[in-house]
């Protein structure tokens, strides 16, 4: 039988070998950041940077900040205060949008690790247990959400769901104390609606924490009133382009080549950001379909039918039930006859809450096991396998990042240069015609004039 000091010298080769792996991860990705960053403004950035320009004549600030987004279902307050920051404060240069997501990205894994803290693991299940939740968020794949400006939606309501479920909760908590996180988080929720309309999800997943978290009916009366009051709000007036007209459209909804596309975009969505690479788009598929089968089942056992859970489990479920319904939304409200089977990467984002739950309920299972020496060697192997791989991943996502960042930039600053009509379409906003007034009025204010 190995002696104490044996093992411990064991655990000891595994931690540096897993913070190894750990902090190559981390230098990975902030080595890709700056080769996949897109600084120059194109697509929907000309939207909010000629919304800004004109809205002194166009109903004033407040009418600029609520606003709906063009062709969507968005109110993006936090991206317009974004680009007021920028445009009307540093003069076009698009770093306000980079540390802000940047910093958003990074929130996401300190907010989850700290619940994880909590569970009392030993201290080598703990680190690796954080280190996992480290490497699900921050990966090259995810790099695009917080160096491109206008991707930023996806960590801002990410951000504020999270933050929202983790103040929420705790029935344990009593006093003013309590009451104030929980306000917290119902302004967090809200915070999560101006992000984006996909932030509007996290209310009836604020009704189940309550009800599940046994708050009592104060709560849950707070969370069903406030919710809906503010969704109530955010809709009145808008108009409907995805959802709406996809389920009231010809009548094709329900047929069944439409319901196969369906589910088809449901496990690709699923799958990011695997099914993003050709040779994994079928393997990306099967870990779609997986997800959605094990992440239901988590949702109905352990959401619904078991006796009420503890706090890390309620968070976990809670955000689940997030990426799954986020999901849903997405592809009921973005597929159609436009459908070329395939999800851009930067939704990949939404699905760390889906990875990370499902991650955090193993966690009590580990425990129980770590204990035993066999046991513990065949999880520390597993997760020393499982970081080799995301540190392969971390390589092949960031370089593909960087080609397709190359081709967007030289496509964009060949367009903002001569005006000529570029190869990709989605450089522009709207039409040829429009996106040049756009660029004509930044070089007459001498806007993102030095962006590289």
């Amino acid at each position: 039988m190995p002696s104490l000091h044996m093992r411990d010298r064991l655990d000891r080769a595994f931690l540096a070998t897993l913070m190894a792996i750990g902090t190559a991860y981390l230098v990975l990705f902030a080595w890709y950041f700056p080769t996949v960053m897109i600084r120059r403004p194109y697509s929907d950035m000309f939207h909010y940077i000629i919304d800004y320009l004109d809205y002194p004549r166009t109903g004033g600030f407040v009418h600029y900040l609520w606003s709906q987004f063009l062709y969507s279902e968005h109110r993006q307050i936090w991206m317009r205060l974004l680009t007021a920051l920028d445009v009307g404060v540093f003069g076009g240069v698009a770093y306000p949008f980079l540390v802000a997501d940047t910093l958003a990205v990074l929130a996401l894994p300190l907010l989850m690790g700290r619940e994880v803290a909590r569970l009392g693991l030993p201290p080598a299940l703990g680190a690796t247990a954080i280190w996992t939740i480290f490497m699900l968020t921050l990966t090259t794949a995810n790099v695009a959400d917080c160096s491109i400006p206008i991707e930023g939606i996806y960590p801002q309501t990410v951000l504020f769901v999270v933050l929202s479920l983790v103040l929420f909760d705790g029935a344990e908590e009593r006093g003013g104390t309590a009451t104030l996180r929980r306000l917290g988080a119902m302004a967090a929720a809200i915070a999560a609606g101006l992000a984006s309309a996909v932030g509007l999800i996290i209310w009836p997943i604020l009704v189940w924490a309550a009800w599940r978290g046994a708050l009592g009916w104060r709560w849950i009366a707070a969370a069903v009133i406030v919710g809906g009051a503010f969704i109530a709000l955010y809709t009145h007036g808008l108009v409907l382009f995805g959802l709406h007209a996809a389920m009231t459209g010809d009548g094709q909804f329900y047929s069944s080549a439409h319901l196969f596309q369906l589910a088809d975009a449901l496990v690709t969505f699923l799958g990011l950001p695997w099914t993003r690479a050709p040779a994994l788009a079928t393997a990306g598929r099967v870990a779609g379909v997986g997800l959605l089968l094990i992440g239901l089942f988590v949702v109905f056992r352990r959401g619904l039918l078991d006796p009420p859970c503890d706090r890390l489990e309620r968070i976990a479920v809670g955000l689940i039930m997030f990426s799954l319904a986020t999901a849903a939304f997405a592809v009921l409200g973005r597929t159609g006859s436009q459908w070329l089977g395939i999800w851009p990467v930067r939704y990949a984002l939404f699905l760390v809450p889906l990875h990370a739950g499902l991650f955090c309920l193993t966690l009590p299972w580990l425990k129980r096991r770590w204990a035993g020496r066999g046991a513990r060697r065949v999880i520390q192997a597993a997760a020393l396998a499982f970081g080799a791989v995301m540190l392969v991943q971390q390589i092949a996502a960031g370089q593909a990042g960087a080609r397709e960042s190359r081709t967007w930039n030289a496509d964009i600053a060949d367009f903002m240069a001569s005006g000529r009509e570029p190869p990709n379409p989605k450089v522009l906003w709207g039409d040829l015609a429009t996106t040049r007034h756009v660029v004509e009025e930044m070089r007459r204010r001498q806007l993102y004039i030095d962006v590289d």
